[in-house]
């Protein structure tokens, strides 16, 4: 874990530094390929955008959505996260911005992903019943864009 990161996480607050303990086990529970504990991290209703554009919506179409990838293309990833940020937008909305780089992801004829592989995601987690879960999240990959031309 970047230094930066770890005297960020030290200097925030209570609801935001339960966010960041949140995002840290959405991490391990990836990483450990435990998809029916990872989505209980979302509500019922959550809605989810991967980094191709795929939809999800609720938790059901969350997990079945990752129990795939995870069997195939992912099997072999580590991932990790890079940056967070965390504000409290109310006393039970709080929104997420998380970079995070991964390695090993297995190769797809015709899509070139780097190793490591790159992103971004956005997260709004709710407080429901005294719980944090994510009812949005959006994820994008990262990909290298040549120097645009001088005006």
């Amino acid at each position: 874990m970047p230094a930066a990161y770890v005297e960020q996480l030290a200097q925030t607050r209570a609801p935001e530094a339960e966010i960041h303990a949140l995002m840290e086990k959405y991490m391990d529970l990836w990483n450990r390929h435990a998809i029916t504990e990872h989505t209980e991290l979302f509500t019922e209703d959550a809605d989810l955008v991967n980094v191709i554009g795929h939809h999800a919506h609720g938790r059901q179409q969350i997990r079945q959505q990752h129990e795939q990838l995870h069997r195939t293309i992912f099997s072999s990833m580590s991932s990790r996260i890079v940056d967070l940020s965390v504000t409290l937008l109310a006393d039970t909305v709080a929104l997420a911005h998380l970079r995070w780089e991964m390695h090993g992801a297995a190769k797809l004829p015709g899509w070139n992903v780097p190793d490591p592989r790159t992103g971004a995601m956005t997260l709004v987690w709710t407080k429901q019943h005294g719980e944090w879960r994510v009812r949005a999240l959006q994820n994008t990959d990262e990909i290298p864009v040549p120097p645009l031309p001088e005006s």
